[in-house]
């Protein structure tokens, strides 16, 4: 089968908060605006990381209170978003076009299937809202419900399913070794790659480095088992699932098809695949192959570490590579 080259793309909105983080993070910068506007960023995206640094090299005080003020800065976020009055939401897209970035990088439906808000998903939806457009770290709406269905139970058991339903595309393609493959939303892998895709942020809470990768145990955590059966069937609800999907489907695995979507660090810790290309829609209309680490942004989420943090993955990249 021909093999696609994985050709150059910019994560949505990624220059500008590369550029943003830059000015709020210089030695002789005083520009609060830019800090405060970054602080709320990181609230927002639950980056950790990047308020620890504000707080140290940005010198910017707020920043302490990041785990006080993360809460009440998200649900502000939300104002607009939620409930039946939307109709400010509509007239922006009116004016700035229906999958214009909002002030935290993100389109407004991501942040209406965030909200658990479906008439206003199914208003955006009906204006040609993009299911591909992506934020920083490569996550569209679908993982935007995801991560709001692991942070909160009664969203997922009640609209989650609604949402998912509305927000989740029919597939997506990966290349695999040379091999194009297309995963459905039918198979189990769409929904455990969704949400590793959606959370692998999580894991970086400390600047010393990540202490583990992605375990079953990620996927299995409340409210897990009570996700509605068009999110994920029950069968595939058990940890003895959970454990082959993963096994299955790295770098090595005699099951065929062999998706390769991550690879094992250690015994039941896996990461993405730096190997692995996903076919993306750029801002300009094309699709792209790109490379997973690129759609996650792992530079990004790694550049907030110590110079000598544990499990960096970004400049290990090129090397895994190469050894196939």
């Amino acid at each position: 089968m021909l093999k696609l080259r994985p050709v150059p793309w910019t994560v949505f909105h990624d220059v500008n908060l590369r550029a943003l983080a830059d000015k709020a993070l210089a030695p002789a910068s005083v520009s609060s605006r830019a800090k405060q506007q970054l602080f709320e960023l990181a609230c927002f995206h639950e980056e950790k990381l990047v308020a620890d640094r504000l707080a140290g090299e940005g010198r910017f005080e707020p920043a302490k209170q990041y785990e006080a003020q993360r809460a009440r800065i998200a649900r502000r976020t939300l104002e607009g978003f939620e409930g039946k009055n939307f109709k400010e939401v509509l007239a922006r897209t009116e004016q700035y076009g229906v999958d214009y970035a909002t002030p935290q990088g993100l389109t407004p439906l991501m942040l209406a299937a965030f909200a658990g808000n479906v008439p206003l998903v199914e208003a955006l939806l009906g204006r040609g809202a993009s299911l591909e457009a992506r934020d920083h770290a490569g996550r569209a709406a679908l993982h935007w419900a995801l991560r709001r269905a692991y942070r909160d139970s009664t969203y997922g058991t009640t609209v989650f399913g609604t949402v998912f339903d509305l927000v989740a595309p029919a597939s997506f393609d990966v290349e695999a070794s040379g091999r194009l493959l297309q995963i459905g939303r039918e198979m189990g892998e769409f929904f455990f790659f969704s949400t590793f895709l959606a959370r692998f942020d999580e894991l970086y809470q400390f600047r010393a480095g990540r202490n583990e990768g992605v375990t079953s145990d990620f996927f299995l955590r409340e409210p897990f088992a009570a996700f509605p059966e068009v999110v994920i069937k029950p069968a595939r609800k058990r940890r003895l699932y959970v454990n082959g999907l993963l096994a299955r489907n790295e770098p090595g695995s005699a099951y065929v098809p062999n998706r390769q979507l991550w690879i094992r660090e250690a015994r039941g810790h896996y990461v993405p695949n730096p190997s692995l290309c996903l076919r993306v829609a750029r801002p300009e209309g094309a699709d792209a192959w790109v490379s997973l680490h690129q759609v996650m942004n792992l530079a990004w989420h790694e550049s907030h570490l110590e110079r000598n943090a544990r499990s960096r993955l970004f400049p290990a990249a090129p090397s895994i590579r190469a050894a196939g």
